[in-house]
């Protein structure tokens, strides 16, 4: 009989024997250590041929492992350990030395998860010593990376083997299986693939590789028409891709949301081109620069000459980087004499962007459209150690303001495309641009490094020092910016700042001349003059901007109509619009020479200069 005080219900249906009821399912547990639960048996029934163990096992199982939802298996500990039953169905077969291997190097991705364990040494002492084939199955890892999304390349051999007896079409959808999930870039008619950090760009020459291997795998003949008709109806088959966000910081696992300010794993629908290859950690507490990352600290300092203020505007160009913010339309310009640390600054930004996301080139090659087929698809562009240059500077403008430009590479249709990429130029001797429209002025942020480091105290360990405190560094950024606005205002004020105008007053003759003249309020100044009658110097602008490309060893003379352009055009950096009034004796403008021009105009000549009539 029940126990007194217990609870009685009646219920109508079917009688259910508790017996034939499966053991509840213990939830999963994470753990900071690797876990010994061992796995259900079970994974061995239905399956077909195709997962029998044969010469492309252990590839096939590795591309099952790396699916991005397998590799996130790694860093729980049940799904971990089941999978190393799982793998250990494989010893004493001929499979048992790689299936060790394969075992240490899946759980070596999640090493990030367990920063105080080694990895390598846990994962081979589980397999040496605890793993054991109980029933279980490798199967089973190919059984739950299928219901993930991964396609079995077992499937795609079989079905390859009629591929001389395929239309285009199909070739085409088999090469795009093989490489699983890929879509198109409209510009450019390239073609990416996920690899769970990203969408990487696949080169058509890798295609057609692949396509030719798939032949011959399989004892078919082919021809050059069967493999370009196939990628051709294969690009016209995939879904497009869409636009990147630009609140988004790839790391290598995950993503940081700068307006969310939340750290989350990759998604396919980020549209990542790339990522900076650094491992995001949380920031200890009381993290700062000073102590936890001295050796970019003391660089910073040393760089910025101990100013405060620019070692924030140094900061904002490295986050620019960081985030990949080519949508501000700025590029940089480091400056200065050797040892001063500029090619500091450009290993730092590289390391922020990732190797493989970077490129070299020079100004000249951004003017010509197959010198920039290099530059497509990449978030940081360098042009380091520029010979002196001078020109337009057509392409840079275009490529910095955001501007489609035409890309012709070789063996490829030429097509027209955005480059997404931040520029950073570094010289001994600035550039010289002869554009006076304010494209470049807008967008040149010129940071000068006048401070060199004596040769005797250089630390050739410095840039793997500074390496090593790249986390640090980045969350110092993230930090800092959390407001991006609050870099662009940073940068645009470098632009802007004393120093940048200075070195171009001394690189620059126009800009050297009209930090010599002075605003006035009404148009009662200089006249334009010529090199006939109206020659004085000291009475008419275009004689008085020949003395001083005459005194300074300037040599090229502009024509009179240029020199005007130029000097309206110029003006505007000095917050002076240039006017003019015609009077009795011709036109007059609204700026006078300082009074500082006369060191250059007249020399140790103590004569008074004569006034304006």
């Amino acid at each position: 009989c029940p126990d007194a005080g217990a609870e009685c219900h009646s219920y109508e249906g079917a009688v259910i024997d508790v017996d034939t009821l499966p053991l509840p399912v213990p939830p999963e547990t994470e753990r900071n250590t690797r876990g010994t639960k061992p796995a259900d048996s079970g994974d061995s029934t239905g399956f077909d041929d195709l997962t029998e163990p044969d010469g492309h096992l252990i590839t096939d199982l590795r591309s099952a492992l790396w699916h991005p939802d397998m590799l996130r298996q790694a860093r729980s500990d049940h799904p971990w350990i089941t999978n190393g039953y799982r793998l250990a169905s494989l010893k004493g077969t001929v499979f048992e030395d790689e299936a060790r291997a394969l075992w240490i190097d899946w759980s070596l991705t999640a090493a990030d998860s367990y920063p105080d364990e080694q990895l390598d040494d846990v994962a081979a002492a589980r397999w040496d010593n605890d793993l054991v084939p109980d029933g279980s199955s490798y199967r089973g890892i190919f059984a739950d990376a299928q219901k993930s999304g991964w396609t079995n390349p077992a499937a795609l051999r079989l079905r390859a083997q009629n591929i001389s007896k395929m239309a285009p079409s199909t070739r085409g959808e088999l090469l795009a299986q093989h490489y699983g999930d890929v879509s198109l870039k409209a510009d450019g008619n390239m073609v990416y693939r996920y690899t769970g950090q990203g969408w990487t760009f696949i080169p058509e020459a890798e295609l057609r590789r692949r396509l030719s291997q798939i032949f011959r795998d399989n004892n078919a003949p082919f021809n050059p028409y069967e493999i370009k008709s196939a990628i051709e109806t294969m690009q016209m088959q995939l879904p497009l891709m869409g636009e990147t966000p630009r609140n988004l910081i790839g790391f290598a696992n995950g993503v940081y949301e700068l307006e969310a300010k939340v750290f989350r794993p990759h998604r396919k629908e980020d549209w990542l081109t790339c990522h900076n290859g650094v491992m995001y950690t949380p920031p200890a507490d009381g993290e700062n620069l000073k102590e936890h990352a001295p050796n970019f600290y003391r660089w910073l300092s040393h760089s910025a000459g101990g100013n405060a203020r620019k070692m924030e505007r140094i900061n904002a160009a490295l986050f620019m980087v960081l985030a990949n913010r080519y949508d501000w339309q700025l590029f940089i310009e480091v400056t200065g004499t050797g040892g001063s640390g500029k090619s500091v600054f450009t290993g730092i930004a590289r390391l922020l962007a990732g190797e493989e996301n970077t490129t070299s080139g020079t100004i000249q090659d951004m003017d010509t459209a197959r010198e920039r087929a290099s530059f497509v698809g990449k978030s940081l562009i360098t042009l380091p150690d520029q010979a002196g240059y001078t020109g337009s500077g057509a392409g840079i403008k275009a490529i910095t303001g955001g501007d489609v430009v035409r890309i012709d590479p070789k063996h490829i249709k030429p097509f027209e495309t955005v480059i997404r990429a931040v520029v950073i130029a570094t010289n001994n001797e600035p550039m010289r641009f002869t554009e006076r429209q304010g494209g470049i002025s807008r967008r040149r942020v010129i940071f000068p490094f006048t401070h060199a480091v004596d040769v005797n105290e250089r630390d050739p360990a410095l840039a793997e020092k500074i390496k090593a405190e790249l986390p640090v560094i980045v969350r110092h950024l993230l930090a800092t910016f959390e407001n991006p606005q609050d870099a662009e205002r940073l940068l645009t004020e470098q632009r802007d700042s004393a120093e940048a105008l200075q070195v171009k007053n001394e690189n620059d003759p126009m800009y050297g001349f009209c930090s010599q003249l002075v605003g006035l309020p009404d148009a009662t100044g200089m006249g334009m003059g010529d090199r006939r009658k109206a020659y004085d110097p000291w009475l008419y602008l275009y004689p008085a901007y020949i003395a001083y490309l005459d005194a300074y060893g300037f040599q090229r003379i502009p024509t009179l109509n240029k020199f005007k352009g130029d000097l309206t055009d110029t003006l505007k950096a000095f917050g002076v619009n240039l006017q003019s009034t015609r009077t009795e004796k011709g036109f007059r403008y609204n700026v006078n020479l300082a009074d500082d021009a006369k060191e250059w105009m007249y020399g140790d000549d103590e004569e008074e200069p004569p006034t304006a009539p």
